[in-house]
């Protein structure tokens, strides 16, 4: 029964991942420039992306650079700037 319940958060947790990046492409490619740009839209829902697959990680205590790609690794490191320089 657990293994049902950590399945479905799984399949959870990576479609959230999912929706955020097609909202990263979404506001990138068209809302931004058809309607108006939302400051640090773009690095919460990066930020929001990274998160739902470390968490993803954490729960199945997979190592976090099975799932870390050279994108998600750019957009770690850019949020971090981000945040830090401002």
């Amino acid at each position: 029964m657990e293994d049902i319940k950590l399945s479905r958060n799984s399949g959870i947790l990576l479609s959230l991942s999912k929706l955020f990046f097609t909202l990263i492409l979404f506001y990138m490619g068209w809302f931004q420039w058809v309607f108006f740009t939302i400051p640090n839209l773009t690095l919460a829902l990066g930020a929001g992306m990274l998160l739902f697959i470390i968490y993803h990680s954490l729960i199945y205590r997979n190592s976090m650079l099975n799932g870390v790609t050279s994108e998600l690794l750019v957009w770690f490191i850019f949020s971090l700037t981000s945040l830090l320089t401002g």
